[in-house]
């Protein structure tokens, strides 16, 4: 994503072409609340993924324990003990609709599950057996939650400015993807999109002029366009230039 300065270049391109000021304001508006939130998103993402992926390794070393059945040997049953208690503290810190959902019950009862049977299941088989049950179920659960697609956190921070999580959690996890690159279209890619598109023309239509002339003013209208512009020897379409812009500017 370009930085402040990059994109006070593309601002002023669109103005020398003469595009509707008004327009443009509006959108900046929105950019300017995206570049500050996509930090957030982005750590927030991450943790919910990390804290996840611990999840998955205490419940793998876990089942290794009952598998092996080493767990009545004091060291590996303090080892047991002191996997649960974090998997009781990092209860919750996971949740994220790209991840695991609030809403998913089959993985927070799961979980649930494995912290109310606790160690007192190890003292019982049958216990013991649905114990390990529970914890093959929670890996499962774990693996088909990493294994989703990544959102697009431009995308996502975008989205929540004025969309919220329940207009997700009915749906199918391609099918929020999709909502939610919908919304950034519609809404963010879009406008600026036209914009672009409408001034590179105009700014075409003034490169032989302020090329051929060489006094300063016109240099520097022409320094303004440029990045509209084809560079030499290159024969690109509006459609190619706006979305290379477009890519510099919000990926």
């Amino acid at each position: 994503m370009m930085e402040k300065e990059d994109w006070s270049v593309v601002r002023e391109a669109l103005l020398a072409a003469g595009c509707d000021k008004n327009k443009l304001k509006q959108w900046q508006k929105k950019y300017e609340k995206l570049l500050k939130q996509l930090p957030d998103m982005r750590k927030q993402y991450h943790n919910a993924r990390t804290t996840t992926t611990r999840v998955e390794e205490l419940a793998k070393g876990m089942e290794k324990q009952l598998v092996q059945d080493t767990v009545a040997d004091r060291r590996e049953q303090k080892e047991f003990a002191d996997a649960l208690k974090e998997l009781k503290r990092l209860q919750g810190s996971f949740d994220n609709e790209f991840l695991i959902s609030r809403e998913d019950r089959e993985f927070h009862s799961t979980y649930d599950s494995i912290l109310r049977l606790g160690l007192k299941a190890l003292e019982q088989e049958d216990q013991r057996l649905l114990l390990q049950s529970e914890i093959e179920n929670l890996l499962s659960l774990t693996r088909e939650n990493l294994e989703k697609i990544r959102p697009d956190l431009t995308q996502l921070a975008y989205f929540y400015q004025g969309h919220t999580d329940e207009e997700l959690v009915n749906l199918p996890p391609a099918e929020r993807l999709a909502k939610v690159e919908q919304v950034y279209r519609e809404e963010l890619y879009a406008p600026i999109e036209e914009l672009v598109l409408e001034a590179i023309p105009r700014a075409d239509s003034r490169m032989e002029e302020l090329l051929k002339h060489g006094d300063r003013k016109s240099r520097g209208e022409a320094e303004q366009l440029g990045i509209l512009w084809n560079r030499p020897g290159e024969q690109r379409p509006a459609s190619v230039r706006a979305e290379w812009i477009l890519g510099e500017l919000l990926n």
